[in-house]
């Protein structure tokens, strides 16, 4: 009995949820049209690590110093971005779409991104982010970017462990 019970466990899938106490809300329109307009860029940006700049303003200053930082470096510094942070692969991303709002304490709005990724469009599949913004007066800013999954990680944490020497 109690092995039927473990192999229940652990073929139970994970699924990338709001935490059961949060409750989705509206999305905010300026948030929605931050993040529309930052996936607009990505998805049409050839060398997005190079032309990144264009688009520092959508971040909060931490974050964006993090990611510039992290960009230069290159396999011969023996670290480096091994991973698209945006989409949470190694393949071309193809498309994206909000599914649901949150707010969490410390006036923060989480925003549950599907981006479409794959090796070719045929074939992408659904990777799952969670966006976290930050309010600056009117404007939101991307202040993280968690990764929901079986171990869960966000890109902040992932880039100041990459940076820290």
């Amino acid at each position: 009995m109690a092995l039927a019970l473990i192999g229940s466990v652990v073929t139970t899938p994970i699924t990338a949820a709001p935490a059961p106490l949060l409750r989705p809300i509206p999305c905010s329109q300026a948030a929605t049209q931050q993040l529309d307009g930052f996936y607009r860029w990505f998805l049409a940006s050839p060398d997005m690590r190079a032309q990144f700049t264009s688009q520092k303003q959508r971040f909060t200053p931490e974050l964006e110093e993090l990611l510039l930082a992290a960009f230069a470096l290159q396999p011969s510094d023996g670290r480096f971005v091994d991973f698209d942070p945006f989409s949470n692969t190694q393949v071309r991303s193809y498309s994206h779409r909000i599914a649901c709002c949150w707010q969490e304490p410390g006036d923060l709005l989480v925003m549950r991104v599907l981006v479409q990724a794959g090796l070719n469009r045929d074939r992408a599949s659904e990777q799952t982010l969670d966006y976290v913004l930050s309010r600056d007066g009117s404007s939101w800013h991307i202040a993280d970017i968690r990764y929901p999954g079986e171990v869960s990680f966000s890109l902040r944490m992932y880039l100041k462990q990459l940076l820290s020497p």
